[in-house]
């Protein structure tokens, strides 16, 4: 099986940026109130990120499992 390094480089890469932004962009302000401007966006995105490693993953596991059928 071949590790794609470059497109796994560039998830961590955008994994640390979105984590980097989320985190210098939320605070707190003088009545104690959390801002997180991109609240919905960090989840939403590793949700929709999620779901395409798992369909990769399953796309290549039945591409695997057709290639080396024995019948």
């Amino acid at each position: 099986m071949r590790v794609r390094l470059g497109w796994t480089f560039a998830l961590i890469v955008l994994s640390g940026m979105m984590l980097f932004t989320h985190s210098t962009t939320s605070y707190i302000d003088s009545n104690g109130i959390l801002h997180e401007p991109f609240f919905f966006f960090v989840p939403l995105t590793y949700s929709v990120l999620g779901s395409l490693v798992l369909f990769w993953g399953l796309h290549g596991m039945i591409a695997y499992v057709q290639r080396h059928r024995t019948a």
